[in-house]
């Protein structure tokens, strides 16, 4: 059903336009455009003073507002901000009784979307 010859021929005809296309001869493409200065750039050296301090824990449950949620900044870029808490008991060791029922959770966080008023200090209030 298939010719071999012209499945020869082809084969052959695909070796030859490989061997054809690889090329030995390399060009360098603008390696005479900008020279050997480098747009005159030397090198320099700097003194640097570099340490490690240690971050200790905050205690963010005072703070009046913070952030949360994704804001994009066009020069500054993209900041995200989210909570990690751990919650405690209001108090030590309390007895909860046999068959403990939980009545509700409440997490308030604030939301400030638009400025309603400048006060004469510089500070906005947001509503």
């Amino acid at each position: 059903m298939y010719n071999t010859s012209f499945i020869k021929k082809i084969l052959l005809a695909a070796t030859v336009v490989l061997l054809y296309s690889c090329d030995k001869d390399f060009n360098a493409i603008g390696e005479d455009l900008i020279g050997d200065d480098h747009f005159g750039l030397e090198s320099e050296k700097y003194d640097v003073v570099a340490f490690n301090q240690e971050v200790t824990s905050v205690q963010s449950n005072i703070l009046s507002t913070t952030a949360l949620g994704i804001y994009n900044n066009p020069v500054f870029g993209e900041t995200t901000g989210n909570y990690v808490t751990q919650v405690a008991l209001a108090t030590y060791a309390p007895t909860i009784g046999e068959t403990p029922v939980i009545e509700s959770a409440v997490l308030s966080v604030p939301y400030f979307s638009h400025i309603t008023a400048n006060n004469t200090d510089g500070s906005h209030t947001y509503a």
